[in-house]
């Protein structure tokens, strides 16, 4: 049997003539079962083919413009619109299963190009029908939950609004498809094994005109959050983005038209989405070489890496809800994010509580060490001015180390479907040395970054400090630039005196 959700083909092949590895390497975004005794046909199925002809006679029933290739003979002529040879080939049934996809199914490859994408991330993607009926559920589906999708449908019902936890689910469903806008929550399940397990989930109309087609539901598994205290805040950005993509593609896809002009602009179109995609998650240039095929590593003999860390994240955690804790990691980032990207800084990722980024890569910058002791001073401000209405009401500060290195790393893309960009190197590590021997609310740089910008920032040498594995290093704290260079009383904000040397980087 061949199920995606929405369509349901049948080979019935008892004299096990057909290899099912071949199908599965034909149709990769399938899921094959290969039937070899009768499985009781009298289920409602879109296609079924016949290998060799049963003898049971069950009833099937068959959807209104369903075409059929091979029946029972109990089944009227009138179904038939093709009949297989005595001795079908692999070849033919490929062509035959290949027509009823591309035709019948009406499936453009944008269509299955989500579904691969949907497949290949580790959130379960749900896609319900306009009245919240289940109508398919990728890989990740079934190890989250526990349950295949038949499983879960006969344990709890097909129906979202009958198997949903979340209270007022009907009317939070009735406000989205009000205001056309994603619905996002956290809810609790039991694996069959007893475990429970903690989701968050974005909950998004897909509209044909001004009729919701469908619901899409994307959920992340936050229990690791919630019981190890692990921050989840990079997978949580991404379910975020995905959503926001797949939403999009699935605004573009419209019914097959009757000219194939028009299915060749809406493939156009959905290709460019595609490549959208790719240059959000990746760098320009390198989204571009990947598309290229090219993967290799590539040396950046002069680069600077930038590493914070919160003070007390363990103790913090403790405290508070992981909802919680993801909503203010997520709003402390995104401002870290616009600062990096304001000095041509490159986010490199986000690890628990920690953020890492770096100047001077993708593409060559002769002021990145400037650039990233900038970004750092900009970021102890903004975490200043964010912690004093904290501290007058007596809540969580969010204090945070900055340690900064320059020198030669190596960077590339590692993996084969979720695709990651990352550096390596002694320069990687010693600058995160550098934040683990810093001290809060202040940024600590190695000598080699501070014979870059001694001449543009008041520095505090603080001598040789023992650093792990690799022995005693010299350190600097910075304490803003030096004043003929800004008229700022904090010394982060540079005058146009400034900003004119730096140009001429």
């Amino acid at each position: 049997m061949i199920s995606n959700g929405l369509y349901t083909v049948i080979i019935f092949d008892p004299a096990h003539t057909l290899a099912l590895g071949d199908f599965h390497k034909q149709f990769p975004y399938i899921d094959f079962l290969h039937v070899s005794s009768d499985p009781g046909l009298h289920k409602e199925v879109d296609l079924m083919i016949l290998v060799e002809k049963a003898n049971s006679n069950d009833d099937i029933v068959l959807p209104e413009n369903a075409v059929v290739w091979g029946v029972k003979n109990s089944l009227p002529d009138s179904l038939l619109d093709d009949i297989l040879p005595p001795e079908p080939g692999q070849e033919y049934l490929f062509d035959k299963i290949q027509h009823f996809i591309e035709y019948l199914m009406q499936a453009p490859l944008a269509h299955r190009s989500l579904m691969q994408l949907a497949n290949a991330i580790q959130n379960a993607v749900i896609i319900f029908n306009a009245k919240g009926d289940i109508l398919w559920v990728n890989k990740a589906f079934e190890k989250i939950y526990g349950y295949k999708k038949q499983a879960f449908i006969q344990k709890f019902g097909r129906n979202l609004y009958s198997f949903s936890p979340t209270k007022g689910i009907e009317k939070k469903i009735a406000i989205l498809k009000e205001s056309k806008k994603s619905l996002d929550y956290l809810s609790s399940i039991h694996t069959p094994d007893g475990e429970i397990r903690y989701l968050q989930t974005t909950l998004s109309p897909v509209f044909d005109g001004t009729n919701i087609k469908w619901l899409v539901a994307i959920e992340a598994d936050i229990t690791g959050l919630k019981t190890s205290k692990i921050l989840m805040e990079e997978q949580s950005a991404s379910l975020q983005k995905m959503t926001e993509e797949l939403t999009d593609a699935n605004h573009e896809l419209k019914a097959q038209s009757d000219k194939l002009s028009e299915q060749h602009q809406e493939l156009t179109r959905e290709k460019e989405r595609t490549d959208e995609l790719l240059h959000n998650i990746l760098p320009e240039v390198v989204a571009h070489q990947l598309k290229k095929g090219k993967k290799k590593p590539k040396r950046h003999k002069s680069v600077t890496v930038m590493f914070a860390d919160f003070k007390g994240f363990t103790k913090i955690c403790k405290k508070h809800e992981p909802a919680e804790i993801v909503h203010t990691l997520d709003e402390l980032f995104s401002i870290f994010d616009t600062i990096a990207e304001k000095h041509y800084l490159e986010k490199i990722k986000t690890i628990g509580d920690a953020y890492m980024c770096a100047g001077g890569m993708p593409m060559k910058n002769k002021s990145h060490h400037v650039n990233t002791v900038m970004a750092a001073l900009e970021i102890q401000q903004f975490l200043f001015e964010y912690n004093k209405p904290r501290m007058l009401k007596k809540e969580t500060v969010w204090e945070c180390r900055i340690g900064i290195h320059s020198g030669e790393v190596f960077a590339g893309v590692v993996g084969q479907k979720k695709f990651a960009y990352d550096i390596w190197g002694d320069t990687v590590n010693l600058a995160s040395r550098m934040e683990t021997s810093g001290a809060v609310n202040s940024v600590n740089i190695s000598e080699t970054t501070h014979a870059l910008v001694k001449d543009y920032f008041e520095c505090i040498p603080r001598g040789e400090i023992n650093v792990k594995n690799i022995g005693k290093v010299n350190m600097f704290f910075v304490v803003g630039l030096k004043p003929e260079y800004t008229d700022d009383p904090s010394g982060v904000r540079p005058n146009k005196k400034f900003e004119a040397i730096l140009r001429r980087l």
